[in-house]
């Protein structure tokens, strides 16, 4: 199965082999991942009547369940690799690319270096109307494809995603100048290494620490990634103002099933669609 990732940063990739595990709060979407007030009424009623929980008990729940929300991470994908809107939007205008993976349908999970606890993969489902009522029946499904569904109006980048908790990523990065960089290097930290710019700059890339809560209530910079397996990508896709001097072939060297699949998608000149020219 064939899935592309759109992203600026297609240098920082062929450097790290990292994908941003992106926190649901930093989606360009801010209908992610979010209740409506009739949906968490329904969740506590349901819990009072069909389980029995005390009201107050109940409520609890309702809260530690959008609570947890802050903490969801996600991997987005597409099963569609030339799309022009998602070129403009997510490469940063046709200056950044798109990333081709081969990964085992049965096994989706393989994409990555490691097993990322409750790491969920599923199609987006693309819906008119949000969530209003729960159903005793499916319950536990509903909890888990809240991340799943988004507006109809995003059904033409035909997204898969993997979600999952970011505080479970393999590396996070926070800007070198950041007020927290040196009491977290010097205290919290397992490891630390510095891997390379994101964003034009130094970043730090980090081991997950144990007091990062402090970066998510502080609405904090920080981006936490995770490894993905090198064998798996299949082709490198790059807008036409990608600008082709920041490839470093030595990087390109480390992705064995490449195979000199490095493309740049000029225009056609007479269609609205893209022709691959190799370049290495």
């Amino acid at each position: 199965m064939k899935l592309f990732k759109y992203t600026p940063h297609i240098c920082d990739f062929l450097r790290n082999s990292l994908l941003k595990f992106t926190p649901i709060q930093q989606l360009n979407d801010p209908f992610e991942g979010e209740y409506t007030d009739r949906a968490l009424l329904s969740l506590i009623s349901l819990y009072e009547n069909h389980l029995n929980v005390p009201n107050d008990q109940a409520r609890r729940f309702a809260e530690s369940i959008t609570k947890n929300r802050m903490y969801t991470g996600i991997v987005s994908l597409s099963t569609y690799g030339e799309s022009i809107p998602m070129l403009a939007y997510y490469a940063a205008d046709f200056s950044g690319g798109v990333l081709e993976f081969e990964v085992d349908e049965n096994d989706p999970y393989s994409l990555f270096e490691s097993r990322v606890s409750n790491l969920l993969c599923g199609d987006v489902d693309y819906m008119h109307h949000r969530l209003e009522m729960f159903d005793a029946n499916v319950i536990d499904l509903q909890l888990k494809k809240l991340a799943f569904w988004k507006h109809d109006d995003w059904r033409h980048e035909k997204e898969i995603r993997f979600v999952g908790d970011f505080r479970y990523a393999d590396l996070v990065s926070i800007p070198s100048s950041h007020r927290f960089a040196n009491k977290l290097i010097n205290s919290e930290l397992v490891g630390s290494s510095v891997l390379g710019s994101f964003e034009k700059q130094e970043d730090l890339y980090l081991e997950w620490g144990s007091r990062w809560n402090c970066m998510i209530k502080n609405r904090d910079v920080f981006h936490p990634f995770l490894m993905v397996d090198s064998s798996r990508l299949t082709g490198v896709y790059l807008g036409c103002r990608f600008q082709e001097g920041f490839l470093n072939d030595e990087h390109l060297k480390k992705f064995i099933n490449l195979n000199g699949n490095v493309a740049v998608l000029d225009l056609d000149i007479n269609n609205y669609r893209f022709n691959r020219r190799l370049i290495r």
